[in-house]
């Protein structure tokens, strides 16, 4: 399905280190309020393409579009202004500081973002509103019981809520997650399931990952690359049924059509 007014666009997207073509022109179209997941095999150029996404890298060539502006030129920083959050921005935890101070940070760093020179009354403001969209995310991921509890506590997978929450702090309308299921155990990879399908109601996801099993449960739609090129676009099921995917990436083992 073809997006009329996409969130986020690209067109002709590249980029070159060298001789070696790390993006090679890639198109899509990812559409408000959809989970959008980006697989293929390790050098295929999915970390690139992303980092373009997000102001890392600037393009050889092409244009990213965010809301109708093409914002291929601003800065990381400008992009989450707005709305643009990438996980693996806001992954380095604080293990000193509490949960409640590492969400904070974050919902601080998005209020005064987008409060230019207010006066002292409305950054008090801006305070509150933090501190109300702190509990509230945490409240999101499970975690408001465990708000003053240090981070540094905390197992593995909860660490990995704590990042989901802290970049729904940033308010994002996209939100960006590269590979969020890794060392994470079977049951929190359920929880991680069913924690996107709450997020995506409010918040458009571009999942990067390689679990496959959670890709086909949560993607409305899939893009499949390739030596830094787009091999396939579509959705699950003509992934799965897609025999040029099937050669290069998923295999007759990985997923059942």
């Amino acid at each position: 399905m073809a997006a009329v007014n996409p969130l986020l666009s690209t067109s002709g997207l590249s980029l070159n280190f060298g001789g070696l073509k790390a993006v090679a022109a890639v198109d899509f179209a990812l559409e408000a309020g959809e989970v959008f997941a980006i697989i293929g095999p390790n050098g295929a150029g999915k970390s690139s393409l992303v980092n373009l996404i997000t102001g890392r890298y600037q393009p050889s060539a092409g244009q990213v579009v965010f809301e109708g502006q093409d914002i291929t030129k601003l800065a990381e920083y400008q992009r989450v202004r707005r709305g643009l959050a990438y996980s693996f921005q806001i992954t380095s935890i604080f293990p000193g500081m509490s949960l409640r101070e590492n969400v904070a940070l974050a919902a601080e760093a998005h209020h005064v973002g987008k409060g230019g020179n207010a006066g002292k009354g409305a950054n008090a403001g801006k305070g509150a509103n933090a501190a109300t969209q702190t509990l509230a995310v945490l409240n999101k991921v499970g975690l408001a019981g465990r708000a003053d509890e240090m981070a540094g506590a905390l197992s593995y997978g909860h660490q990995r809520w704590l990042e989901i929450a802290m970049g729904l702090a940033l308010a994002p309308k996209l939100f960006i997650m590269d590979e969020p299921t890794q060392g994470l155990s079977d049951h929190e990879v359920e929880k991680f399931c069913d924690l996107v399908k709450m997020i995506r109601r409010d918040t458009s996801i571009l999942l990067i990952e390689h679990n496959m099993d959670v890709v086909m449960n949560l993607a409305d739609r899939i893009l499949v690359m390739e030596l830094g090129k787009k091999l396939a676009l579509g959705s699950p099921r003509e992934i799965k049924a897609n025999l040029d995917v099937q050669r290069a990436y998923l295999g007759s083992s990985d997923v059942k059509p």
